[in-house]
Formats: structure tokens, C-alpha cells, sequence
């Protein structure tokens, strides 16, 4: 079967944004969770928490985008995929607003948009060298 007829039918896109959309949910799910006892074990460990998660969750967006969508060129779904994460970082902080025990800060919206932008950065990078 060719590729591209494949990556048009809603299974093949429903199972390539699959990986993307349960991260979503997790995030979602662990920033409903109130924080019991806070552990810290070196400075700045929440942003470096951040930075990791969205950086994550954007190569999840660039993947499902270059898969559903062939068209898109590598710099266009790395854009879209560092906004993707972004819009969805400032969502989670405006929902963590509502957690009872949980706080929102633009401290951590900072955190999660530079993640998505250095791991895509490097994601770039490596794919331009052949990694």
C-alpha cells in the first residue's frame, strides 16, 4: 500500500496523534493532582520539570504533524509544533488555577515554551546532519 494513501485514512491519523493526545491527557491528569508534599532536590527543579515535559510534548507534535500531514515541510511543523506547546502550556497553567493546592506562574509558561523551542531546535539540527 503507498504511504501516501495510507496516511490519508483516519486510522493512520487517528494512531499517529494517538501518542500525542495521551501525553495531553497526562499532563492534564497530573495538573489536576494537588502536590502533597513538595520534594525539591536541586534549584530550579519545577522549570527543569517543565522544560522537559513540553520539549517532549512538542517533538509529540512535530511527529504527528509530519506523519498526518506529509506536506508540511520541516520548519513549518516545527513552528506549529513549539505553538502547539505553548498554547497548551498556557492552557494547563490557566487550569492549574483552579486546582485547589496547585498554583499557576508565568514562570513555568516561560519554562515550557523554552523546552518546546530547544528540543525542536536540536530535533532540526540533528535531522538537517543525519542523525
Amino acid at each position: 500500500m503507498n504511504q501516501n494513501m495510507y496516511s490519508n485514512s483516519s486510522l493512520f491519523c487517528f494512531l499517529v496523534w494517538l501518542p500525542t493526545v495521551a501525553y495531553c491527557g497526562l499532563i492534564f491528569y497530573l495538573s489536576s493532582q494537588e502536590i502533597p508534599i513538595e520534594v525539591n532536590l536541586f534549584a530550579m527543579q519545577d522549570k527543569a520539570i517543565h522544560f522537559m515535559e513540553y520539549g517532549v510534548l512538542s517533538l509529540l507534535f512535530f511527529i504527528s504533524l509530519r506523519k498526518s500531514a506529509p506536506g508540511y515541510n520541516i520548519k513549518a511543523a516545527a513552528v506549529l509544533a513549539i505553538i502547539s506547546s505553548g498554547l497548551y502550556g498556557i492552557s494547563d497553567e490557566v487550569h492549574q488555577y483552579f486546582v485547589p493546592g496547585r498554583e499557576s506562574s508565568i514562570g513555568d509558561v516561560t519554562s515550557n515554551f523554552i523546552g518546546a523551542v530547544v528540543f525542536q531546535s536540536i530535533h532540526i539540527l540533528k535531522l538537517k546532519l543525519g542523525f
